[in-house]
């Protein structure tokens, strides 16, 4: 990841910003994690965004498949913005034309 930051290749929505933090234990941590992120790209969830989310976990549900609501988010958002993932969860393989990044 940190050769992303430093490569500018990495970005974020508010749905990882908000799961990141949420792993902190200090206030020390929070202030370090913020200072690695909020310089990054960020990514907003737009209504066409939020449909794409709706479509697909419909279209995955009918596959017999549901996902959490924050990969779907994570998932949408990347391919709205023609972005590759950094995930190590396994659900994000799950995503149909989700580009994963790999190590």
């Amino acid at each position: 990841m940190d050769q992303l930051i430093q490569a500018d290749a990495a970005c974020v929505t508010g749905v990882v910003l908000a799961e990141l933090l949420r792993g902190t234990r200090t206030a020390q941590e929070r202030t370090l994690l913020l200072s690695r992120l909020t310089p990054l790209r960020f990514l907003e969830a737009t209504q066409q965004v939020w449909i794409a989310i709706g479509t697909l976990a419909a279209t995955l549900s009918q596959g017999g498949l549901t996902l959490p609501l924050t990969d779907l988010l994570i998932a949408a958002v990347a391919q709205a913005h023609d972005c590759t993932v950094y995930a190590t969860d396994a659900h994000f393989t799950r995503i149909p034309h989700l580009k994963l990044h790999t190590l």
